[in-house]
């Protein structure tokens, strides 16, 4: 009984410092980017994003390819081009002169986003962190879900990148 008390107070109390330290990362600045620089590394033209660090375990790997693909598609854009490769999707849309590719990859893709002269904010994608860089003319949104590596970039404002982001599902 004196056991189990003192164990549940050591998780309360871990799960406290937990959720702290996750508060303080978020609401601090510096802190912030230092824990978003584990996973991205800025220079003065772009941004390096990196899906995972170390290895990843050989099962993740084999797993079959399930290719996922936005439903919302912004008016006037219709599919040009589709490649799918054993472990990747690539669909090109385009209307008049403008254009957007999605991608679809392995997690271990990394990914390069041009960020110079942009604005680049962290925002979220179904629950997922992602990368959003953008001016007035184009963006490109990078996510992860875990499993697979997500890029869309193109002629279109903020909203619609996120929208379009936020529709994509598995196509099973």
């Amino acid at each position: 009984s004196l056991i189990k008390t003192t164990l549940q107070r050591m998780i309360f109390i871990i799960a406290a410092v937990l959720m702290i330290g996750s508060i303080t990362v978020a609401a601090v600045p510096p802190l912030r980017e230092w824990f978003v620089g584990l996973f991205a590394s800025s220079n003065d033209n772009n941004t390096d994003v990196w899906n995972v660090h170390g290895d990843v375990p050989a099962d993740d790997l084999t797993d079959a390819f399930v290719c996922c693909e936005p439903t919302y598609i912004p008016n006037g854009f219709a599919e040009q081009d589709r490649t799918q490769e054993e472990t990747m999707l690539i669909i090109d849309y385009s209307s008049n002169n403008e254009f957007i590719e999605y991608t679809q990859s392995s997690i271990l893709t990394n990914n390069q986003i041009d960020t110079q002269n942009r604005t680049t904010e962290n925002v979220s994608i179904n629950d997922n962190d992602a990368l959003l860089s953008y001016d007035a003319d184009t963006s490109t949104i990078v996510w992860t879900d875990g499993r697979y590596s997500y890029t869309i970039t193109g002629d279109l404002c903020k909203s619609d990148i996120i929208k379009m982001a936020d529709s994509v599902n598995s196509t099973k």
